[in-house]
């Protein structure tokens, strides 16, 4: 099979580098059972795990047939390096190493950041009222707030920033690659409902429980009202991050034709959604922005412009 001239395939490359960590700073899931072990247990069992590890019933992605002829149709080898590895990998760059490699599937760091810098402060108490060594129930605090906030700085995603995290997951999910889709043959995109997926596999809110519950919401938060900024804050990052994927289209195609319908989902879920009662003052914003909007390969600039404003939407509501 004849292979892609090479501008192609660094095209394809730069387009389909989504997930912006940096692997020198990875430290890997192992890292994190020291403290999460029933976390990571958990994770074990999810697709995001089996993905590198495969089962007995299914290779590992990387193995895969079909993995192999998209691969082929691209002109490349090897899935675990190259366009495949930002969203279907954690990697990880070691001192003294010429290049990162991919150490397991989308795992802790794909969506917390990257915890080389922050790994050593988020679950550090300091001392207690009485000069002793805090613990998590312990903790003044003062401590607390700035412990956290040490932690944000240095770049971990915490529970309480939904939009970042659902950032993570549609930036994979939604496959902007039109090269990928277009030529390789790569489904055009998943079928993502953030606060349905939270609320199966993804959910791990073990922490205040010594691993014995996997509640609904993690502990600072009423249950009912997470799950609802969880449904409101996914329906702003899918249209968001459909809005994105289309202006990245360059000519009419399956990637074009199933950007438009996601668009086009993405604005009807949120019209239902405002239809039913849910809460309106964000949502109405985010629709007012859309309400009369071309979806064609002429207005490229429009729709990243209302992408960003979705965005800015979408961010000033998780933030609350």
């Amino acid at each position: 099979m004849k292979k892609l001239p090479l501008f192609l395939f660094c095209s394809i490359q730069i387009l389909f580098s989504q997930i912006d960590y940096d692997p020198k700073l990875i430290r890997g899931a192992t890292a994190c059972a020291n403290c999460h072990p029933t976390a990571v247990s958990h994770w074990e069992g999810t697709d995001h795990f089996k993905v590198f590890s495969g089962t007995d019933t299914e290779p590992a992605m990387h193995r895969r047939p079909e993995t192999k002829e998209i691969l082929g149709k691209l002109g490349m080898k090897g899935a675990k390096r190259g366009v495949c590895v930002d969203c279907h990998f954690t990697t990880q760059h070691l001192a003294g190493k010429k290049r990162a490699r991919a150490i397991s599937g989308p795992s802790c760091e794909s969506c917390h950041g990257a915890s080389g810098n922050w790994i050593e402060i988020h679950g550090v108490y300091g001392e207690d009222a009485s000069g002793g060594k805090a613990t998590r129930e312990t903790e003044i605090a003062s401590h607390k707030v700035e412990r956290l906030q040490n932690a944000d700085d240095n770049g971990m995603i915490r529970t309480n920033n939904i939009y970042a995290i659902a950032k993570n997951c549609y930036q994979c999910h939604t496959v902007p690659n039109e090269d990928l889709v277009n030529i390789g043959g790569h489904k055009s995109n998943s079928d993502i409902d953030f606060s349905t997926w939270l609320n199966k596999d993804i959910k791990h809110n073990f922490l205040y429980s010594d691993g014995k519950s996997n509640r609904n919401a993690p502990r600072d938060f009423d249950i009912a009202e997470r799950q609802k900024k969880n449904k409101i804050v996914g329906l702003l990052v899918d249209l968001e991050y459909s809005l994105r994927g289309y202006a990245k289209a360059t000519s009419e195609g399956d990637y074009s034709i199933s950007m438009k319908n996601r668009i086009e989902t993405a604005i009807s879920n949120l019209t239902a959604f405002e239809s039913s009662g849910g809460e309106s003052k964000d949502i109405s914003e985010a629709l007012s922005y859309v309400k009369n909007i071309s979806i064609s390969l002429s207005k490229m600039d429009e729709l990243s412009i209302t992408a960003d404003n979705v965005r800015k939407i979408a961010i000033t509501y998780s933030d609350k």
